[in-house]
């Protein structure tokens, strides 16, 4: 899988998750209304629920984070530090859960004391810290790939995603759930945008050369060609090809038929395969 394709594998989980969030604070805030009970057993009652929710969040946001952290590895360096922030804002909040939910329990039973509390709220703070950070660096990772490849889209998702966490302060939290997913997915379509794209668009076979015409919306070195045989071509001419309309020759030691082009572009490998005339 390329970088790109990554990218967009962790922006589409990670709008998912801003939809079941969405939806899981909608439906804990429907029973709170309509059922109308006290604090201790609102959440006596639904603790279960709620934690099944938190990591069911949890998870799918750590799998979103790790495609991002792949896609970025080698491509953007804000990005990657990024990606990394998170899982060291989610160490800090996993660690932090058994104290928040004595601390909690505690409250609920009117017996808690300040120092409890102090120790349960600073890794949670740092924790949030870390996180918003996060989303900042990963914000400017996405628009500085808009910003490399001319997508406007990506870099519209990208300045949105950094500037979330001043979002998330002025508008109350399901407003704010339903603009990030309305990110997420602008940044899923600006990377589908800048996704490489290598297409043959006429394949010419004669006796034991090949030549082979293709349009590009990346940079790339072919790497090797091969016939379905497994054949190695002995001649590519030329091996890099560039955006727009290219132009390769291939010889091989006898007549080919269908060939496998292997290009190395910047995120990562794409092959080509193309069927004889």
């Amino acid at each position: 899988m390329d970088k790109i394709k990554k990218l967009r594998v962790g922006s589409l989980l990670l709008a998912v998750v801003q939809i079941i969030a969405l939806v899981a604070i909608i439906a804990v805030g429907i029973v709170f209304v309509t059922a109308h009970p006290s604090l201790a057993s609102f959440f006596s009652s639904t603790a279960f629920d709620i934690g099944l929710a938190v990591l069911i969040i949890i998870g799918i946001a750590s799998a979103g984070y790790f495609f991002l952290l792949q896609g970025f590895k080698g491509v953007d360096g804000a990005g990657f530090a990024g990606s990394v922030l998170f899982f060291v804002s989610l160490f800090f909040l996993l660690a932090d859960i058994p104290v928040i939910i004595y601390a909690v329990k505690q409250i609920l039973d009117s017996s808690f004391s300040l120092k409890l509390i102090t120790v349960a709220i600073i890794p949670a703070v740092a924790s949030l810290v870390l996180f918003a950070i996060s989303d900042i660096l990963i914000g400017i990772g996405f628009y500085h790939l808009g910003e490399r490849h001319s997508s406007n889209t990506l870099k519209i998702g990208g300045a949105l995603l950094g500037a979330s966490i001043v979002i998330d302060v002025i508008l109350p939290e399901d407003i704010s759930s339903f603009f990030s997913v309305f990110t997420y997915l602008l940044i899923y379509r600006g990377l589908g945008e800048i996704q490489p794209k290598i297409e043959v668009t006429q394949a010419v076979i004669k006796d034991s050369q090949a030549y082979i015409f293709l349009n590009s919306n990346v940079n790339g070195i072919i790497t090797s060609a091969r016939t379905e045989k497994g054949v190695a071509a002995s001649e590519i001419t030329p091996q890099i090809i560039t955006r727009g309309q290219n132009a390769v020759l291939l010889k091989f030691p006898s007549q080919p038929e269908a060939i496998t082009l292997t290009v190395m572009t910047e995120n990562g490998l794409i092959e080509i395969t193309a069927p004889p005339a």
